[in-house]
């Protein structure tokens, strides 16, 4: 999926910076994009086209923002702040994002256009490779058949990058985290689980993710190993890697996970919880009581 950058977002009016109990977080807001940016569309499907024909399909962003409104709109019926990358995410779930920075520079006869294109992993959101290309002098104006050609010309490494990363996680399984937190208020403890658990709640976690990375490195679906986090009275992690797809041939996401084990917290721990994962990447659940 190729999308705007915030930098692109800023210079278009659709990024807006909003302080959140002393955080500063950010609004993006794709559709304002399209709507200021005539050039946006052209530009997204000319770079869809050239990766496409090399044999990496992408997932088209206009076409998903049609389908997060409903996402959204339970996000804030659960009291949950939204955000629009994160719902498209959820919405498209795609392996990759291609964040893309350009501007056209025009001097007198002749112009050139400067891009950066990012290819990030969704689910970790770590960069996988990136490329920058200053632009050369050029007698062209359309910026969707300029960006289209210097990407041709300029993004064979990144290709190289994307198909070793490819590799790596039909192999290995993709990577995610999950997030476990008491109650802001402090009510639950982790370690006063114990006595409506049928043993130590850090165990049962444990145990039951170490016990899935196991049944999936039995069946060669991943190659990783279970790796935990931060592990405090309140907080608790843990990283490992999942299949790309589950039996029902979808794509498998954070929020996936996290769905199952809250059920085994409810049989094993009679415990309520709250699923607030907005990613893909990185599930996020609160115990309630």
């Amino acid at each position: 999926m190729i999308i705007p950058s915030d930098n692109q977002l800023n210079r278009l009016g659709a990024l807006e910076e909003i302080d959140n109990q002393g955080f500063t977080v950010y609004n993006r807001d794709y559709q304002k994009a399209f709507i200021e940016s005539s050039d946006l569309k052209l530009v997204i499907a000319a770079l869809e086209g050239v990766f496409a024909e090399r044999g990496f399909p992408l997932v088209n962003l206009e076409q998903n923002l049609k389908g997060i409104q409903n996402q959204m709109a339970l996000d804030i019926a659960e009291g949950l702040r939204p955000d629009a990358l994160s719902a498209m995410l959820n919405v498209a779930r795609p392996d990759i994002i291609m964040e893309l920075t350009y501007e056209l520079q025009s001097g007198g006869m002749t112009n050139a256009l400067s891009y950066t294109l990012s290819a990030i992993d969704a689910y970790t959101f770590k960069t996988v490779s990136s490329v920058a290309d200053p632009g050369v002098e050029s007698l062209k104006s359309n910026i969707a058949q300029l960006l289209a050609e210097q990407v041709e010309r300029t993004t064979q490494n990144l290709q190289a990058t994307l198909k070793e990363h490819f590799a790596d996680i039909r192999q290995n399984g993709r990577e995610i985290k999950i997030r476990i937190t008491a109650h802001e208020e402090g009510i639950v403890r982790f370690n006063d689980w114990s006595d409506s658990c049928d043993d130590e709640w850090l165990y049962i976690f444990g145990d039951w993710v170490k016990g899935k990375a196991k049944e999936w490195l039995n069946s060669g679906k991943t190659n990783g190993a279970f790796k935990q986090g931060i592990s405090t009275a309140t907080v608790y992690e843990a990283q490992f890697r999942i299949p790309l797809y589950g039996e029902d041939g979808f794509s498998i996401a954070a929020s996936d996970i996290a769905r199952a084990f809250r059920g085994e917290m409810r049989k094993k721990c009679g415990l309520n919880t709250r699923d607030v994962t907005q990613g893909i990447g990185e599930a996020k659940i609160v115990v309630m009581d």
